[in-house]
């Protein structure tokens, strides 16, 4: 009674097919399940590329039951999309999030704004 876990579902089934938002997205990936997205609005479409160029799955771009059913044949059939995903859980194990996260936007960051707000001015001044 009561909405049913991702997590505890996801790792019970061979497949899972939803809308792309990133919550059942990563519990999908997470649980190593190939997944099919069918997005409908806003960050799912990117995510929906994200899992077909990854090889963890694909993407409906309609919804019609002879895609579905074609896309759902395609993904179970696909051994390499099990590999990919085990070698994305092997990569996020030993993954430090917090390290990479930092890494990620301090080395992206604008060389004059590093200057400015780590070398020159105080980033604290109030400014008249």
């Amino acid at each position: 009674k009561g909405p049913v876990p991702h997590d505890w579902l996801f790792s019970r089934v061979s497949l899972v097919i939803h809308h792309g938002g990133i919550g059942t997205l990563s519990t999908g990936l997470k649980a190593r399940v190939p997944t099919i997205v069918k997005p409908f609005f806003g960050d799912q479409f990117l995510w929906a590329d994200k899992v077909k160029a990854g090889g963890f799955g694909t993407n409906l771009s309609g919804f019609s039951r002879s895609e579905l059913r074609k896309k759902i044949r395609q993904v179970l059939g696909d051994s390499s999309i099990r590999d990919n995903l085990k070698e994305l859980n092997r990569n996020l194990i030993n993954e430090d999030g917090a390290e990479s996260a930092f890494q990620h936007v301090f080395k992206n960051l604008a060389a004059s704004v590093v200057e400015k707000y780590f070398y020159g001015e105080n980033m604290f001044d109030v400014v008249e």
